[in-house]
């Protein structure tokens, strides 16, 4: 049971995972997709252990141990044991049920950091829609020259272009 859950999380967490289409994941994609495969060995696993019959199973009577001087003995570090690997799968399953939860956490993070970036990608996009950098001008320029003729001589200056300075 232990090494089929530690084969399905390792299976889910491998990269370079193909997703349904064939193509590799990436980015988030490999991450959103890795997240589903965690959950569906960790949802596997918490349900394993919910069936483990092992307390019940397992038990074994004192009595079965024999009569003799070491029976005794066998028979506690048996109960001993027993109870041990009960509350061992017992706490797996609580810490399995917190990883689960902690990961969907993770999961929803994931995907509020990328609505945010979202967001605000297209607050850059709106602010910087309406910058020409100039673009406006040079078509302006083009019309403002479309009936300019060659000329052999150079154009008359045009005092409007200079700055007016003082000559102090």
């Amino acid at each position: 049971m232990f090494a089929e859950l530690g084969t399905r999380l390792a299976g889910a967490l491998s990269i370079g995972d193909l997703k349904t289409d064939g193509a590799p994941a990436q980015g988030l994609d490999l991450v959103v997709d890795q997240i589903k495969g965690v959950l569906t060995a960790l949802d596997q696993g918490i349900t394993d252990l919910e069936a483990n019959k092992f307390p019940v199973d397992g038990f074994i009577r004192s009595a079965s141990f024999g009569m003799g001087e070491e029976a005794s003995r066998i028979a506690y570090h048996h109960t001993r044991a027993h109870g041990v690997v009960v509350d061992t799968l017992k706490g797996m399953k609580s810490d399995l049920e917190k990883f689960h939860a902690s990961v969907l956490d993770a999961q929803a993070l994931v995907t509020r950091t990328d609505e945010q970036a979202q967001a605000d990608l297209t607050r850059i996009v709106a602010r910087t829609e309406n910058i020409d950098l100039g673009q406006q001008g040079h078509v302006e320029a083009q019309n403002d020259h479309t009936g300019d003729v060659p000329s052999d001589e150079p154009p008359a200056a045009d005092d409007s272009d200079e700055t007016d300075e003082d000559a102090s």
